[in-house]
Order: C-alpha cells, then sequence, then structure tokens
C-alpha cells in the first residue's frame, strides 16, 4: 500500500496592537487544515508614551512570544511567517521586538503596512466565507488602527487603514475606566473624522454586503445575538442597545456583560463606538461576521509563495506595467540576472528567496525612469521602497530597493551596512553584483538576453567567461565594471 505524503504544517503569526495570534495549518494534497491556534491579548499599543512601547508591554509580548515558541517546535522556520501591525509600524522600539522575534521564534519580524494589512485581512475573510457575486466592504477593527477593503470574489479593489482602534482610542479617552455618552460621542466623532477623506470614494464604490472581521466585531455581535439574532449579523439597532447598556453601566468595571475577560472589556468600549461611527458614516444597516481574519491571509500567502499564486509575482508585474517601460529589456535582464545567479548559487550557497528577489529587482530596476533619466536607480529605490506592494514587507521592500540602488554608478554598500543586519548585507552584496553584471551584458537593448557565458565564484571573486568575442562597448563596459567592483573590495575577472 502507498504510503501518503506527510502533512506539510505552516504557522502564521499575528503580532496586533491589541492581540497577538498563532495559528498551525496542516496542507495535504492542496487543502489546508487548521490543526491549532492560540490567542492571547497583549495589548502592545497600551501604554506608548511618545512613539514608544512600554516596558510592561514588551514583558507581556515577550512572555506571549515564548509559549508561541514551543507550539511551533517541529515546524519548519521556512514555513512560518510573523508579521507586525499598527503598533509595530509606529514604535520607534519596534527593533527590541524584532530581535525577540528572531531569537524566540526563529523567524524574522514582517513589519507590514497598513494597506497590506488590509490586503491580508481581506484574503482571510474572502477565503472563510463561501464565494458569493457581488462586492464586499470587509471591516476589521483592530487594537491600533481599522482597515476598510471593498472587494470582489477573492479580489481586493479598495484597500485603507485608519489610524483609530480600540486599544489607542482607549488610551486617549477613557484611560480614567468611567463610561458617559459624552464620552462615547467624542470617540465616535474622532472616529468619524479619520474616515472622513476616504468616506466618498468608498461610498461612491458601493458594495453588497458588509462583513465585520476584527474581536471587536465578533463579540459586539455575540452580546446583541444574546438579546435578539444569532450573533452572526450585527445591525444598528443591535448597537444602539449595546451603547445604552455601556452608559447605565458607569465604568468598564462595571460591564454587565457576563464572562466578558478584564483584557477585553477594558477596550470594548471605544471599540463599540468606532462600530458605531462607520455604521453611521458609511450608513450600513447590517454586517454579516466572518471567522476568517489577518492570520487566515498570513497562511494563505505563505503557502502561496514560491508557486503560481504568489502576490509579490503579480504586485511586482502590475507595478512595472504601471509606469512603463521597456518590457522586453526588463525580462532580458531578469533572464541574464537568473542565469548568473544559477550558475553562482551553489558556490555562494544562495536560497530560492534570493533567486527571487533578485529576479524582481530586474524587473523593477529601470523604475525609476518614469521621474527622470539623472539618478533613475535612486528615484527608482525611493519609489520601491514606499509604495504599497501586495505581499512584500517593509524590510523585503527595503531589500528590493536596495538592489535597484546599487545596479548602477559606483559600487557602494555603505547604505547596505547601515540599514541591514550582516548577514542580509552580505547576501545584498552578492545580488547586487549579480544585476550589475546582468544590466552590463544586456545595455546595447538586444532582441534577446544575453545568455552565452559562464560565470563562477570562488569565495567573494567572480570570473566571467564570454563564448564570444565582445563588441567594443561591451567590452569597454565590462572593463569599467571590473574597475568599479575592485574599488569596492571585490575581484572579477573577466575573459574572452
Amino acid at each position: 500500500m502507498p504510503h501518503l505524503p506527510r502533512p506539510e504544517r505552516f504557522a502564521a503569526i499575528d503580532l496586533g496592537s491589541n492581540s497577538f495570534h498563532l495559528m498551525i495549518v496542516e496542507r495535504t494534497q492542496g487543502r489546508l487544515k487548521q490543526i491549532d491556534k492560540r490567542s492571547e491579548r497583549v495589548q502592545l499599543a497600551a501604554g506608548m508614551r511618545d512613539g514608544k512601547l512600554s516596558p510592561q508591554a514588551i514583558e507581556r509580548a515577550s512572555a506571549c512570544l515564548e509559549k508561541f515558541a514551543q507550539q511551533l517546535q517541529g515546524i519548519d522556520p521556512r514555513r512560518r511567517r510573523a508579521v507586525g501591525t499598527s503598533a509595530l509600524r509606529n514604535a520607534t522600539n519596534a527593533g527590541v521586538l524584532i530581535d525577540r522575534t528572531q531569537q524566540l521564534l526563529s523567524v524574522p519580524l514582517e513589519i507590514i503596512s497598513g494597506r497590506e494589512e488590509a490586503r491580508l485581512i481581506y484574503a482571510g475573510a474572502a477565503f472563510a466565507l463561501a464565494d458569493t457575486r457581488g462586492r464586499r466592504l470587509v471591516i476589521d477593527i483592530g487594537g491600533g488602527s481599522t482597515e476598510l477593503v471593498i472587494g470582489e470574489a477573492r479580489e481586493p479593489r479598495l484597500l485603507e487603514s485608519l489610524e483609530m482602534g480600540c486599544v489607542t482610542y482607549t488610551e486617549r479617552y477613557l484611560a480614567d475606566g468611567k463610561i458617559d455618552l459624552d464620552r462615547l460621542e467624542r470617540i465616535r466623532r474622532a472616529a468619524l473624522a479619520e474616515l472622513s477623506p476616504i468616506r466618498s470614494a468608498y461610498l461612491a464604490h458601493g458594495w453588497d454586503e458588509a462583513v465585520g472581521t476584527s474581536g471587536t466585531l465578533r463579540t459586539l455581535a455575540q452580546i446583541a445575538g444574546g438579546q435578539s439574532g444569532d450573533g452572526e449579523r450585527l445591525d444598528h439597532n443591535a448597537i444602539k442597545r449595546v451603547i445604552d447598556l455601556l452608559c447605565a453601566s458607569g465604568s468598564i468595571e462595571q460591564l454587565p456583560f457576563a464572562g466578558m475577560k478584564p483584557e477585553r472589556a477594558r477596550v470594548f468600549p471605544a471599540g463599540v463606538a468606532i462600530v458605531s461611527a462607520l455604521f453611521d458614516g458609511l450608513y450600513l444597516d447590517s454586517l454579516r461576521i466572518s471567522q476568517g481574519a489577518l492570520r487566515d491571509g498570513v497562511l494563505l500567502d505563505l503557502t502561496g509563495r514560491g508557486t503560481q499564486h504568489d502576490p509579490r509575482d503579480s504586485a511586482v508585474t502590475s507595478f512595472t506595467r504601471h509606469f512603463g517601460g521597456d518590457q522586453r529589456h526588463l525580462d532580458n535582464v531578469v533572464a541574464t540576472a537568473l542565469r548568473c545567479f544559477d550558475q553562482v548559487r551553489d558556490d555562494w550557497t544562495l536560497d530560492t528567496q534570493a533567486r527571487a528577489f533578485l529576479g524582481w529587482a530586474a524587473q523593477l530596476h529601470e523604475i525609476g525612469l518614469l521621474i527622470s533619466h539623472s539618478r533613475f536607480h535612486r528615484h527608482g529605490a525611493y519609489m520601491i521602497e514606499n509604495a504599497d506592494l501586495p505581499g512584500f514587507s517593509q524590510l523585503d521592500q527595503r531589500l528590493l530597493a536596495l538592489l535597484v540602488l546599487g545596479h548602477r554608478r559606483g559600487l557602494s554598500l555603505k547604505e547596505a551596512e547601515e540599514r541591514l543586519d550582516p548577514e542580509r548585507c552580505h547576501r545584498h552584496g552578492r545580488l547586487v553584483r549579480l544585476l550589475r553584471l546582468a544590466v552590463v551584458l544586456n545595455r546595447t537593448r538586444e532582441d534577446t538576453p544575453c545568455l552565452d557565458f559562464e560565470l563562477g565564484a570562488c569565495g567573494e571573486r567572480l570570473s566571467l567567461t564570454l563564448r564570444r568575442p565582445p563588441s567594443a562597448l561591451l567590452d569597454e563596459d565590462l572593463r569599467d565594471e571590473r574597475e568599479r567592483q575592485r574599488a569596492a573590495g571585490f575581484e572579477l575577472d573577466y575573459r574572452h
């Protein structure tokens, strides 16, 4: 009897501003099955002062990560992904938790942009819901931000992340624990002001159904369902009833909701006020609750990486098409860069992820020409690092930007040394040299890529051999590149 292949296990770790989540799944014959999950209300954003996470929040976070580490044993680190959201985006001392996560979980912590967070939330919600026709508005109220996405089926169309969340608004408006209608109304007004810049565009786009995904919305629907309804939908009247109960209680300590944990109770009133503002500002009558969330989207992204469903490939393709460029030439540079990579990957112990980054950088290396030919490598690097690129973390975009920055003119690793850890900087130095060679070998912009060469590596020395005599221009360019690499402390042997 044939043995079935052992299921692959994947883990998503979501370090949110209110709660930390861990989800573990198995993939068997292309299907994902949840086998474990854990959530803790760390309230990372609580107590932030002057843009810094408090020592107490860091201690709570570290304790939670230690528990996660025990559940991650036996899962290949390459099949783990950890993401950080609003609190870590805004914290000037986020590096402490980045280091702690790497140390405890053996995985880099990716700080994702607000729109990337919105995209992943939509992916998780859409996966959890049956495919239906029409547009969906997906709402997620987190500890430090609120994400709003309009999409159809599995495709998001409008994505926004607003700087309002149940933890941050609790700190701002309900810090002493007292609740009254005036305080909740102040939160509503603040939320409506935050919504105002995108409100018209969202109403004009329209949707057929509203969906809520966050813990705040699920808790609110459960409470409302206990009074009327089934807990799977939330309507305007239910929100008003819960607000009346909040005001009647007078304080967070006196909330009349049996079984609600203190951590949830502390931030629940602010969350309800934000929900009320969204219902009013977007003219919502009701919304459906989805169990899908950010961590589900992270897992879908993780399991799709390196396949035809990798969102990063689509993001790079869309970016280059949007800003234009000589696509045939870009494809030629990609082909040459990847041939360079494949010939030295074993000597330099480079992995498939490094190959992917080199290919993307080759595809994007001329994006800055949209602005100006002068210093276009710098323009391109700025665009890449500051754009919303689905599937890429802030660190990913920094790595791509540094490759594009270094693909022409003098070779210098100074900026990479300042902005990357030593291991990534070492890998960057190797990849940027391969990218530079690919650009030089295709400088004449022929119809086909330059592939007629052999490239070897011994330590940091590269040896390039052309199989046919080069043109005078290519010969001169390669000699110039040899000198530029030598000036940076690297050897490039070139012969034909």
